[in-house]
């Protein structure tokens, strides 16, 4: 089926290498290298050009900005939650001098 399941539940599972999820040539200077959206603590993170326009969010969730540049941010964060919830940028990217 393609489904792989390791350990038990209430078991660890431990990986004593590097660890890449949907990538064929990892970078080799990180340990984890995943091609997608993450989801840590219960939080989805993912990347793109603008916050979502639709797909259930919750608050904390966050867009990282796949082009960030001067004047821009580093991305968005959901503060309230819905289809698609309200975003807000944070990490306003200044001219450096």
């Amino acid at each position: 089926t393609g489904n792989i399941n390791l350990g038990n539940a209430g078991s660890q599972v431990t990986v004593q290498s590097k660890l890449s999820v949907g990538v064929k040539n990892p970078d080799p200077r990180v340990d984890l290298h995943v091609a997608g959206a993450v989801r840590l603590n219960n939080h989805i993170q993912t990347y793109d050009t603008a916050p979502p326009t639709e797909g259930n969010h919750t608050p904390g969730d966050i867009v990282w900005n796949s082009v960030p540049g001067v004047g821009q941010f580093v991305g968005w964060v959901c503060t309230r939650a819905g289809n698609p919830g309200s975003w807000n940028p944070f990490g306003e990217i200044k001219e450096r001098k």
